[in-house]
């Protein structure tokens, strides 16, 4: 499974350059790698949200993160 994130990613990621002409290709990877990485966080930090009785982060602090990487192949 795939976020929105890294589908688009990945649609874009070969056309890339002709699409944007005009502006840096490097700056654009880094604008995506940090969505990325914002979007990584937005889902950890929902999954121990939703963990209300706190047991995931009692017994197993990184679960979430954990969770995130094998659902999302990171």
């Amino acid at each position: 499974m795939k976020t929105a994130m890294q589908e688009l990613q990945e649609k874009l990621k070969d056309n890339l350059k002709q699409i944007v002409l005009n502006a840096d290709y490097e700056l654009m990877e880094k604008l995506f790698i940090q969505g990325l990485e914002k979007e990584k966080e937005q889902i950890i930090d929902a999954y121990n949200q939703a963990d209300l009785e706190g047991y995931f982060q009692k017994t197993y602090p990184k679960y979430a993160e954990e969770y995130y990487n094998k659902t999302y192949n990171n």
